[in-house]
């Protein structure tokens, strides 16, 4: 089977991670049809089914999975994705994953081999979650959940898999205060299992050397990579109306927290839009996980999700790949504001902060057309002078509630906060000159390495030091685009400066 597709947009791979060089699917020969012109058939593409996804999507079938619309494909470049086989409109409910395929943290806990340990010694979701996966790819063939866990790629590419040096080369970024946290609370997760995995090897429980450091390291990198928060999960059906097999199937998925996360298999093929708006989420309803689309689809054309508006950094981070800042509407970085140390009235406006849901110290999103409303209002509080906790909570109203900056305020904030961009460029411990002229050299070097090996087959994997360079190359990206932004930020409120400087002297 093939699926005929137009050119796609930009669409890196949820699992696989884009730092793989993969062999790319050669196409067969096809016929465009009248309306394979009319959508851009001349241009068109050949997506060969994918054989393992198919495997699993016939073996999800004899487990429930209704019908689907979407077929499993080989995308160059991106690994899998799903395809459309039928026309798909905007706004129709696909995929309906059933609870019984949904990998929850209790269904993980119910058929780990260490389910008598786990209801005795409880775990958070995210090591019950990596507990079931590393057992599970112990398991093998004989395993119940293999034709999922074949599928799943050896490395995905995220910061739990770079080494300590490429891990510094975030310095100056705040990517590098993520990444540190990323790494230090899968370090925790390890060293808080130790006393429930010494009771396993005391008992011989779970396949041999299912639960080592390595395994259980390489878990965590394939749930930060994969793992799906469905925020409807748990909650009730919208009538009464609904039948008695229907409140059944709701029974058990009541039973989680709304915004438990979980493992999806076949959803998880679909790979990430900057552009889209669609998410996976549990409809109750339905009963089952479904993707409402945010476009309509063509036969042939690939299905994109969103995996949230981040920033290339954060998709770096936690997927292993980062698409061009002209691709992604959400690129920028974060700046951090706080108040200032020494600040006698700091716990008065600390308090005024939290009635708004910010802290003493906060980060801020920066993008490349915009700020955050609250950005310069934080620094206008933190600059202020105030006499009391009760002063301090008017001022914070009067500035995150109705949105009004006093004239007193409005000079000293904007000062503190293009100061605050100024730091943040110069924390960087090489200069943008440098980087970009860095970055350049690696992108005359891969698009000189992909013209060369035009018309060759590829081989599928891609050595270590390949994968460095192209990381490298990701991270380059990632922090010449944030300097640009906190540039921009601070050109702009250096502007504003200068308006009100010139109303003032008026």
């Amino acid at each position: 089977m093939t699926v005929i597709v137009r050119s796609p947009a930009w669409a890196p791979c949820h699992g696989c991670g884009a730092f793989r060089r993969r062999r790319r699917c050669q196409p067969s020969r096809t016929s465009a049809g009248l309306l394979d012109l009319f959508r851009g058939g001349s241009e068109a593409q050949t997506l060969p089914e994918e054989p393992q996804g198919t495997a699993l999507l016939r073996w999800l079938e004899g487990r429930g999975l209704p019908p689907q619309k979407l077929a499993a494909v080989a995308v160059p470049g991106a690994g899998r994705g799903l395809a459309a086989t039928q026309p798909i409109s905007k706004g129709e409910a696909l995929l309906r994953i059933p609870q019984q395929l949904v990998i929850t943290p209790a269904a993980a806990a119910q058929q780990s081999s260490l389910a008598p340990l786990l209801e005795s010694t409880p775990l958070p979701a995210w090591s019950v979650l990596a507990l079931w996966l590393a057992e599970a790819r112990a398991a093998g063939p004989a395993g119940e959940w293999w034709p999922y866990i074949q599928l799943l790629p050896d490395h995905t590419g995220s910061v739990l898999e770079w080494s300590e040096d490429e891990v510094g080369w975030l310095a100056g970024s705040q990517l590098a205060e993520a990444a540190a946290e990323i790494r230090g609370a899968a370090a925790a997760s390890w060293q808080e299992m130790q006393p429930l995995l010494a009771q396993a090897a005391a008992a011989g429980l779970g396949p041999p050397g299912a639960f080592s450091r390595e395994a259980l390291q390489s878990a965590f990198s394939m749930l930060l990579s994969r793992l799906v928060r469905l925020p409807s999960l748990g909650l009730g059906p919208p009538s009464a109306a609904a039948g008695q097999a229907r409140q059944a199937q709701q029974a058990g998925a009541a039973g989680e927290p709304p915004g438990t996360e979980a493992l999806l298999p076949w959803a998880d093929l679909l790979n990430h839009s900057p552009a889209s708006t669609a998410f996976l989420d549990w409809d109750p309803a339905e009963a089952a996980v479904v993707l409402r689309t945010d476009r309509r689809y063509w036969p042939g054309e690939e299905v994109h999700i969103s995996y949230g508006q981040k920033t290339g950094g954060e998709l770096l981070l936690s997927y292993g790949f980062t698409p061009k800042p002209a691709d992604n509407p959400h690129d920028g970085c974060k700046l951090r504001l706080a108040l200032r140390p020494g600040d006698p009235a700091a716990p008065a406006k600390a308090a005024a902060l939290a009635a708004f849901g910010m802290g003493p110290s906060q980060l801020f999103p920066l993008r490349m057309a915009a700020a955050p409303f609250e950005l310069v209002h934080y620094a206008a509080l933190a600059a202020a002078e105030v006499g009391s906790e009760q002063e301090a909570g008017q001022l914070a109203q009067r500035l995150f509630g109705a949105g009004d900056i006093p004239p007193t305020l409005q000079q000293p904030a904007l000062e503190a906060v293009v100061a605050a961009c100024q730091a943040a460029m110069k924390a960087y411990p090489s200069s943008l000159e440098a980087d970009r002229a860095e970055l350049a050299k690696l992108e005359a070097a891969d698009a000189a390495e992909a013209a060369a090996a035009a018309g060759q087959r590829q081989s599928g994997g891609s050595d270590a030091g390949q994968q460095r360079r192209q990381r490298r190359h990701q991270v380059l990206q990632v922090l010449v685009y944030e300097r640009q932004v906190l540039a921009r930020t601070a050109f702009v409120l250096q502007q504003e400066l200068k308006d009100l400087r010139r109303m003032a002297g008026r």
